[in-house]
This record gives C-alpha cells, structure tokens and sequence, in this order.
C-alpha cells in the first residue's frame, strides 16, 4: 500500500487516525527522484518472482496469498 501511495500520489495521500494525519518520512517530491523508478522495478521484480514460484507452491493458503499479492502490484503498476 506504501508503494501504491508513492507511485500513484493522487490515489494515496497521508494516512489518517482519528482525525490525525500521519505522514512517513520527510516531504519529497517523488516526480523529481528516481524513487518511483526504483518502486515500480522492486515492484515488477517481486512480481516476476512471485509469478515463477507459484506453480511449485502446494499449500492452499500460501497460493491465494501469493495471487492475491500478484493482483494487487498489477494493480499498482497498472491503475485503471
């Protein structure tokens, strides 16, 4: 979700607790460094990843966690 927030600013923003917004990190101008370029490779890396274990992964519950991972960095990398 972090990376979401990063890499497509105008869907996140800060997070909030009971009226309290909370913000990580000091206020950088993402546009301006190589900080989406880096999140969408680490990104598209652990997709890649993920996407060449699952077909060895047995167990039930760790597939559907891993797919469920997989959709929501497509989601990330692809925002409609």
């Amino acid at each position: 979700e972090r990376f979401n927030t990063i890499i497509n600013p105008s869907t996140g923003g800060p997070s909030t607790f009971g009226g309290i917004v909370i913000t990580f990190g000091p206020s950088v101008d993402v546009r301006k460094t190589d900080i989406i370029s880096v999140a969408k490779g680490t990104l598209r890396g652990l997709r890649a990843d993920i996407n060449a274990t699952l077909p060895s992964v047995s167990d039930k519950m760790t597939r559907y966690h891993l797919q469920d991972v997989v959709e929501r960095i497509t989601r990330i990398l692809e925002p409609k």
